[in-house]
């Protein structure tokens, strides 16, 4: 086999990895993506957890946190009783949704941009060999689709908590708990590998403002 036949050979390959394996690569993706995010942002529970320290049960719905009843052992010689007066966004599920959201959009673009490509490249008005045609497209797919993954990494992390926390992981949830938390004291929620952690810190009074 010569080189041109070689070449063609391998145009029509790589043809066959855009028009079959990546569009089904894309569409399986699209639709386990859709399938997470039901699975995720539809949370509807009642949990009740104990701890050493705190004892909770706590109602989400979705990105929120809509009821929370916590007991918290002060070491103090006396606990601490409150309850969740106003719901709380989980901004870690509204950070994996928009993530997913922008990720649905740029799969699509790619779908269509790679069939109006192929379309004109299999239409035959640009005389050059397939190959110096195809190439750059194959390229430029596979780009694209390491982005995409890259950002769906990132997806992923946000309903993970990382080695290093910070604080809070819930929108203004110490400000909305009845009767007040004290002072030195903030109650946390977050999503760590489909499930809800509660969290209760006491902080040194020279860092309590």
């Amino acid at each position: 086999m010569g080189i041109p036949e070689e070449e063609a050979e391998l145009a029509q390959e790589m043809v066959h990895y855009l028009t079959h394996d990546v569009m089904t690569l894309l569409r399986k993706a699209k639709s386990q993506l859709e399938d997470a995010e039901r699975r995720w942002t539809r949370m509807e529970a009642l949990e009740e957890a104990t701890g050493k320290s705190m004892k909770a049960n706590v109602k989400i719905d979705g990105h929120l946190v809509v009821e929370a009843d916590i007991e918290v052992n002060l070491r103090r010689g006396y606990l601490v009783n409150s309850k969740l007066h106003q719901a709380c966004v989980l901004d870690q599920m509204l950070e994996f949704h928009r993530v997913l959201q922008l990720q649905y959009r740029r799969m699509e673009q790619v779908a269509s941009a790679l069939r109006k490509q192929l379309s004109l490249i299999q239409g035959g008005t640009d005389h050059a060999p397939l190959l110096q045609q195809i190439a750059p497209l194959v390229s430029e797919i596979v780009a694209e689709l390491g982005a995409i993954s890259r950002e769906l990494r990132t997806g992923g992390n946000a309903v993970r908590l990382p080695s290093t926390r910070r604080f809070p992981y819930s929108s203004q949830l110490d400000h909305h708990f009845v009767p007040p938390l004290p002072s030195d004291m903030l109650v946390d929620f977050s999503v760590h590998q489909a499930r809800l952690v509660g969290d209760s810190h006491l902080f040194p009074p020279s860092i309590v403002t």
